[in-house]
């Protein structure tokens, strides 16, 4: 997937500060080389939304968890 930067900042030791919206309305900083690639910077967000949606997934097996435990001993 293509994704929009939207403005490049400066930031500390030479880096940049890259914001890029990484779906519709959503923009997300990520600080990288000041002359880093489309191809590294579609790296960076592909690895970055790949976590979030590792994440979500860990989070809502945990959720159902925690809720199967909740339920009363009458009911299983």
């Amino acid at each position: 997937m293509a994704y929009t930067v939207i403005k490049i900042t400066d930031a500390a030791r030479g880096l940049k500060y890259y914001s890029v919206e990484v779906s519709t309305g959503r923009i997300k900083n990520f600080k990288l080389a000041d002359d880093a690639s489309d191809a590294q910077i579609t790296k960076v967000v592909d690895y970055f939304l790949e976590s979030e949606r590792v994440q979500a997934e860990n989070d809502a097996k945990i959720q159902k968890a925690i809720d199967e435990a909740l339920i009363p001993d009458e009911a299983k």
